[in-house]
């Protein structure tokens, strides 16, 4: 199938048999990720939808994000999505917004070559799915496009530790005791019985972060339009303002770890902290990562008398190794942060 070079759309109204979920239906087989974020669930909207969303999860990665707004959201559709969720076999993930005003309907279903995105007034529920009164858009865009990076970046934002909380039985527990007490045909949402639901149900803090590592990393050449575009369309990088440089041997980085970086494209070099460490398959590498300068340091050209003075600091052998990606001590980085930091400006 060929990818079209404009958007394509189509409009869903939920009449005879132009439903929405006899449009998502066909286009699962060959998804390579399905990204739903949905107000309100219910449970004959899961029963309908479910058995779909468990084909793909079984080969590729599904990723649910709802809410409790209203107190439409019914616990019994949570129950099932959590059930899915545990199967060993399957890839599906399913978060709870943290806004208590939380009302998006999104669907995004991603290939190889495009994303159909789904988006109009339908949630994950039976009258959602099937019943009149709804419409929805199909935009069916190359992976590439502007407005599918952005769909898929507002997604990446709702779905991210900030924005959710992944969905656990304590959290339907808990929600369920206040679903009770509101569930009414129109119910008045309360943003203090959300927090108290999500205070219960987040089990124990995080551990926390491991301490920053210090790398040495060379770079040759300049990344390609198609694999910047690719890494780009994945990640929120772009809208974050982090630029990014692609590697073959990143799997060690973690965000929050510092890099003395050689440009050899340049002929500079400056000192970086990670914000992000990603894989995706591209012609020039795997592994990514998105960092921003060091505050506080300045960029040196790399001439023979810096590289001299980093040898001797121990930042960069003598051997041939000193042109790979290499770990530092923390002497080493210490050194480099004296080196490249910037001088204080003099008070007149």
């Amino acid at each position: 199938m060929s990818t079209p070079k404009q958007p394509e759309i189509l409009l869903i109204e939920n009449k005879g048999p132009n439903t929405l979920l006899r449009a998502l239906g066909p286009y699962l087989t060959s998804a390579t990720q399905v990204s739903i974020a949905s107000a309100f669930v219910t449970e004959n909207g899961i029963r309908a939808f479910l058995p779909g969303l468990r084909k793909v999860a079984r080969r590729q990665g599904v990723r649910v994000i709802t809410g409790f707004y209203g107190f439409v959201t019914e616990p019994k559709a949570l129950t099932a999505l959590l059930k899915a969720q545990d199967e060993p076999t399957g890839k599906l993930f399913v978060r709870i917004s943290r806004d208590n005003g939380y009302h998006r309907k999104l669907f995004v279903i991603q290939t190889q070559q495009v994303a159909r995105v789904f988006i109009g007034s339908s949630n994950l529920t039976s009258k959602g799915l099937t019943n009149s009164g709804e419409l929805t858009v199909c935009l069916t865009l190359p992976l590439s496009h502007k407005a599918s990076r952005s769909f898929r970046t507002a997604f990446e934002f709702d779905n991210s530790q900030r924005q959710s909380v992944p969905l656990t039985g304590p959290l339907i527990k808990a929600y369920e005791v206040e679903w009770k007490k509101h569930h009414r045909p129109i119910p008045k949402p309360t943003g203090a019985s959300l927090k108290k639901i999500l205070a219960r149900g987040k089990g124990p803090p995080p551990p926390p972060p491991d301490p920053p590592s210090f790398w040495r990393e060379h770079v040759y050449s300049v990344l390609g339009t198609e694999s910047q575009n690719i890494v780009e369309a994945q990640t929120d990088w772009e809208r974050k303002g982090w630029t990014f440089f692609t590697g073959r041997d990143l799997e060690r980085s973690k965000a929050r770890d510092r890099a003395l970086v050689l440009d050899h494209n340049v002929g500079r070099a400056h000192l970086i902290v990670l914000k992000d460490v990603t894989e995706i398959p591209t012609d020039d590498g795997r592994y990514h990562r998105a960092y921003l300068p060091l505050t506080g340091y300045r960029t040196k050209r790399l001439n023979r008398n810096l590289k001299k003075r980093l040898n001797e600091i121990g930042a960069l052998p003598s051997r041939a190794s000193q042109y790979r990606h290499g770990n530092l001590s923390q002497t080493a980085w210490r050194d480099v942060l004296l080196l490249f930091k910037k001088p204080r400006s003099r008070k007149k």
